[in-house]
């Protein structure tokens, strides 16, 4: 069997056949579909994971984000009708979509798609 290396960055190669979470943590981080992770089980929902296209798009740095829950992109006018229905999608754990105005670092407005989906482990827990 051929060996099977994925590079992640200049530095980092890997055997894939032995790490199948490296691989597909190396896919969420290197997309250009920006992702993020939060821990609904954890007081006020924050965010343990963001990867590089979603700080380039907000404009915010990996520490200046994750602890803190996603509610710091809203503003003004954001509407509180499509927040409480994300609130309401997390807290019954359901898969949820929809499109919200938040706001980057510079504080310009952008709309963004939302694609919510419970990550359950081994034993079913969200």
């Amino acid at each position: 069997m051929p060996h099977k290396s994925l590079r992640v960055d200049d530095n980092v190669s890997a055997d894939i056949s032995d790490h199948p979470k490296d691989i597909f943590f190396a896919a969420v981080e290197t997309t250009r579909m920006p992702m993020i992770v939060t821990d609904p089980n954890a007081p006020d929902n924050p965010i343990i994971f963001a990867n590089q296209a979603f700080l380039e798009m907000i404009g915010y740095a990996h520490d200046e984000i994750v602890g803190k829950n996603c509610r710091f992109l809203q503003g003004v006018e954001t509407d509180r009708e499509v927040v409480n229905s994300i609130r309401d999608a997390v807290k019954n754990k359901q898969e949820f979509s929809t499109e919200v105005l938040n706001y980057k670092k510079d504080g310009s407005s952008f709309w963004n798609a939302l694609f919510i989906s419970p990550i359950q482990n081994e034993k079913g827990d969200v």
